[in-house]
């Protein structure tokens, strides 16, 4: 007996229907509201001149559903090219961001030079990367996902839901097209007193909050630094750098800075005095600047050079992805050798301990790297994929890549290849009643 047809699902009822369209509008509204406040964050002065990200779109903008939608929550695609996206359950919305370290993407400090309002440094280690190992829940908390992709876990300390990229057809478009449009109609959501009230003072620089250190120094209070009695009236005026020190030290407290000058300056002239003419103070300074000021383990610094010079090259000569340590500075593995009296191994140790999980996620980006490299549009036809790939596609590609193939790109790339020149020309001589699935095609190439 041929098997019955299974029955059809009953219609969902009208009350059902309004829930649901009712719990759909909550969650645009949450997701809106969050979005609102991810933008100002991430257009505050201080952000932009660390990070050097910039949102070519005013207020809001207009996502595009065509370039891709979350299920739910926000989503950051730093992957490279020529522009990342902010994707979000309405569409994508462009954004420009370096995501940098060595071996990836070198950074390009002449694409927007830093703002005069705020003095910061160079951007050492993404922020992302940061929130994601140490998130500023009140602020904004990110959590890493595939490659290098970031999902917003919360925004102004509301959670918001982690979902996935997803395709959407056309009549989808148009139906989250109107969903965006009703809410860009409808009240806008109060950001800036909520995101004022998450700082502890009113100057207080969004970035010191998000990375929880003073990197960010307020430019406009260097002129009344240098205008303290204390540090007006020294026999040699401090250098630029040492203000912007002082003030980090100071957490932009301009009195707490004077203090920390004359105690810098008392450092730099007791260790010159000790030294009886031996070293001069340029060297004393760089020995206070690679141990933070440590008086102790500078002076072994300024003993032991040589010595601390041998241990700091090996170290030096280890790093890398490999090593786990990263790619530390000769200044700061100089300053930990002095200050663990030249201990190899407590060095590494710290290395290894503060930067691991860091290290992990800078490998799992340029492996997925190489899977972007791999789905390139002229690659897709060759494979059999669509242009461009859908997300199941695309997962199942890193699925191979991660797993069977072992993270080698060119073994990959022979076996997608096959799978395509077989899936061809099944397309032109086979019957049109049978056409095997992707997976059936894989199996064949592998047997």
């Amino acid at each position: 007996r041929p098997p019955e047809a299974a029955a059809e699902p009953a219609p969902p009822s009208r009350e059902d229907s309004e829930k649901a369209a009712e719990a759909q509008r909550e969650a645009d509204r949450e997701a809106y509201d969050a979005l609102s406040g991810l933008l100002a964050i991430l257009r505050d002065e201080s952000v932009v001149a660390y990070t050097r990200l910039s949102l070519p779109f005013a207020g809001a903008g207009t996502p595009e559903p065509r370039l891709g939608c979350t299920s739910e929550g926000l989503l950051l695609d730093l992957s490279k090219g020529a522009v990342q996206r902010l994707v979000t359950p309405w569409g994508t919305l462009p954004l420009r961001y370096a995501l940098c370290f060595q071996g990836y993407q070198e950074p390009d400090t002449e694409l927007a030079p830093r703002q005069a309002a705020y003095l910061t440094g160079i951007e050492s280690v993404s922020l992302f990367l940061s929130l994601d190992e140490r998130p500023a829940q009140h602020l904004l908390g990110v959590r890493k996902v595939s490659g290098p992709r970031f999902a917003v876990s919360s925004v102004l300390g509301a959670a918001l839901p982690i979902g996935e990229l997803v395709d959407v057809d056309a009549g989808e478009c148009v139906a989250r097209c109107e969903r965006w449009e009703r809410l860009a109609r409808g009240p806008q959501p109060r950001t800036a007193p909520r995101l004022a009230a998450a700082l502890p003072t009113k100057t207080t620089p969004v970035l010191n909050e998000l990375l929880g250190r003073t990197e960010a120094v307020r430019a406009e209070l260097l002129p009344l630094l240098k205008r303290q009695k204390a540090v007006a009236s020294a026999r040699i005026p401090p250098a630029e750098e040492d203000l912007i020190g002082a003030m980090r030290r100071a957490n932009n407290d301009v009195e707490k800075a004077a203090w920390e000058l004359r105690s810098m300056r008392r450092s730099e002239d007791s260790l010159v005095s000790q030294r009886q003419g031996h070293v001069t103070r340029a060297q004393v300074r760089e020995a206070l600047r690679a141990t933070d000021y440590d008086i102790d383990a500078a002076g072994r610094l300024l003993d032991q050079r040589r010595q601390i010079s041998r241990v700091a090259d090996y170290i030096l000569d280890q790093r890398g992805l490999e090593s786990g340590i990263g790619w530390p500075t000769r200044q700061e593995v100089m300053g930990l050798l002095a200050r663990t009296g030249n201990d190899e191994g407590a060095v590494l140790s710290s290395l290894l301990r503060e930067r691991r999980a860091t290290v992990e996620k800078m490998v799992e980006i340029i492996h997925t790297d190489s899977v972007d490299k791999l789905l390139a549009v002229e690659n897709l036809f060759i494979y059999g994929l669509t242009v461009p790939p859908t997300a199941s596609e695309r997962a199942h590609v890193e699925a191979l890549y991660g797993g069977e193939f072992d993270r080698s790109a060119a073994r990959l790339d022979c076996f997608l290849r096959a799978v395509g020149a077989l899936q061809r020309n099944l397309d032109e001589l086979a019957p049109p009643d049978w056409r095997p699935s992707r997976a059936e095609l894989e199996g064949l190439v592998r047997e």
